[in-house]
């Protein structure tokens, strides 16, 4: 089991920042989505209220 705290091998850096560099667009889009969806009263509280719903769940 590889602990966090390991430093990184060489070129294990360049992949993770790759990764992240691929991944981030995804996050932006995600997170401009939301943005659009919480601008609108009712769909934020359905939004809210699904979230609550699913941590009530847990």
């Amino acid at each position: 089991m590889s602990s966090d705290l390991e430093p990184l091998k060489p070129g294990e850096a360049d992949v993770a920042i790759e990764r992240a560099m691929q991944q981030r667009p995804k996050a932006m889009i995600i997170r401009e989505k939301l943005q659009k969806m919480l601008d609108d009263e009712n769909t934020a509280r359905q939004f809210v209220g699904a979230i609550r719903n699913m941590m009530n769940k847990e």
